[in-house]
């Protein structure tokens, strides 16, 4: 249902007056912040940190001449790149029913990087909150287009009745005004209906138009659902100060560094005898007239009050994020110190499993476009599993694994639990699990097959592969359908027969 007919308003005024509001604006800014801190471009934030925090208008402007190199210190990005990166580390496997669709998506997951986005998706996702993915076909391309639009990007008109749902989008589009050079941000909406494009004025430039897709083809992510409104404001706002908390002691201790890189120097004397203006450094010869004594200062200030000030913040918004101090300071790390990273790491699969099934939907509506239907998904497929990466290379596993078959022999868990645990894109669902697990057991079977077929007995290794001419013959096909015996066959592969 458009926003027209829901509200019984012309969409166009109402998304222009929704985009100027006072709280829209705010809310744009509190995650534009986030993404910069994320993304390394920080050196704006810490500006406008440094004036919150600092009423000397000369201390200001001595510190904002560091501003640039404090982004040094990004515990923030830090912490979201360690939670974020065991999930797509290893790609995602997606497999869809019926499977002679899979070349199909196979094909249009390749041409829109899905794997790529998905990941860039899940960073935008554990730094704002919130992520959202723009798929559309390109004619002039002849293929489909991906787009992660962070949210300081994008506008939202929540649904009355469940405002954790969104009836209509507008995002920004950077386009590229050829008369003068400059990029410029347009605006595009979208609802249930119509679509339609604003300038940077806000003035319509395109539409609006009806368009003929069944649903919005953006895909919402959300890292949280317990939230008061569509967005959530709250969630990591402890990870972002302790984030800019780092930045400033890192400042402050570029600066100490700074004045104590040369003894401070003070002059005893006739003052009209020591030209002003010169500059203390190893390299320069000072000048001093008669009478003139040139002294040094050997009082220096300790730096430990900075460092343990930024070591206390980072370490304290990693344990909210489950990494270890171990983990952090990249430290030999042992199971347990992981467990945290585990959950975290949990956690974010869980809503990408959703997300991964919301954008299949939408790309295969989006791949109905395609003017070849050889490359269209068939509308009644659906994805059939998604299997995200291990985390073996995270955690001691061979520790894990004993642990497991213990408790197996004493009937305290089973394979399915195992699944269960190293999959929790699973979410614990057995059914599923024991599909898996059903997968798995035709996947070795097949490969068992195969080393049949070839002759490649069990213990075959690289020095001792097992493929004389008699072990061969034993295992040939002659024998397989009981033409020959085991003994007559190999006798015979033998003698050359």
């Amino acid at each position: 249902m458009g926003v027209a007919k829901l509200f019984g308003v012309d969409p166009v005024e109402y998304a222009r007056g929704y985009f100027k509001s006072a709280e829209e604006i705010e809310r744009r800014r509190i995650f534009e912040k986030r993404a910069s801190l994320v993304n390394g471009w920080a050196d704006m934030v810490v500006r406008e940190e440094i004036d919150a925090t600092h009423t000397d208008l000369e201390l200001r402007r001595r510190m904002k001449r560091f501003a640039h190199l404090a982004v040094a210190q990004a515990p923030f990005a830090r912490l979201v790149a360690e939670t974020t990166r065991p999930v797509y580390f290893v790609p995602a496997i997606r497999a869809v029913e019926p499977e002679s669709q899979q070349s199909r998506w196979a094909a249009m997951a390749a041409e829109t990087r899905l794997n790529e986005k998905m990941d860039a998706v899940l960073c935008t996702l554990a730094g704002a909150n919130h992520a959202f993915l723009l798929t559309r076909y390109v004619a002039r391309l002849d293929r489909a287009v991906s787009t992660v639009i962070p949210p300081h990007r994008m506008a939202v008109i929540p649904d009355p009745d469940d405002n954790s749902v969104a009836i209509a989008y507008m995002y920004d589009r950077a386009v590229m005004d050829w008369r003068t050079g400059a990029t410029v941000t347009h605006r595009v909406f979208w609802d249930d209906t119509v679509t339609f494009e604003y300038d940077q004025d806000l003035q319509v430039v395109r539409g609006p138009e009806a368009h003929l897709m069944p649903a919005i083809p953006i895909m919402a992510a959300h890292l949280t659902y317990e939230r008061d409104g569509y967005w959530d404001l709250c969630s990591g706002s402890s990870d972002v100060a302790a984030d800019l908390q780092c930045k400033i002691m890192e400042i402050w201790k570029l600066r100490a560094l700074k004045a104590q890189a040369f003894r401070q120097r003070w002059a005893g004397g006739p003052a009209m005898n020591f030209p002003k203006d010169q500059v203390f450094d190893p390299e320069n010869i000072l000048i001093a007239g008669e009478g003139v004594t040139i002294n040094e200062l050997a009082e220096t200030s300790s730096l430990d009050m900075f460092l343990k000030a930024e070591e206390s913040a980072a370490a304290s918004a990693a344990a909210g994020r489950g990494v270890s101090r171990a983990r952090l300071n990249q430290d030999k790390a042992d199971a347990s110190s992981d467990t945290g990273l585990m959950e975290s790491r949990a956690a974010m699969m869980k809503r990408m499993f959703w997300a991964e099934h919301d954008q299949f939907t939408i790309m295969k509506m989006v791949s109905q476009e395609y003017p070849d239907e050889g490359r269209r998904i068939a509308m009644e497929t659906t994805l059939d599993y998604i299997d995200f990466g291990e985390i073996q290379h995270r955690v001691d596993r061979m520790t894990q694994l004993a642990i497991r078959e213990k408790e197996r022999s004493m009937g305290l868990r089973s394979v399915i639990d195992d699944l269960l645990e190293d999959q929790p894109e699973l979410d614990g669902d057995r059914k599923r699990a024991a599909k898996e697990l059903e997968r798995n057991m035709m996947d070795e079977a097949a490969f068992i097959l195969r080393r049949r077929a070839l002759n490649i007995p069990e213990d075959a290794t690289v020095d001792e592969p097992g493929q004389n001419p008699g072990t061969n013959g034993a295992m040939g096909p002659m024998v397989r359908d009981g033409l020959l015996t085991r003994d007559e066959a190999s006798e015979m592969a033998r003698d050359g027969i």
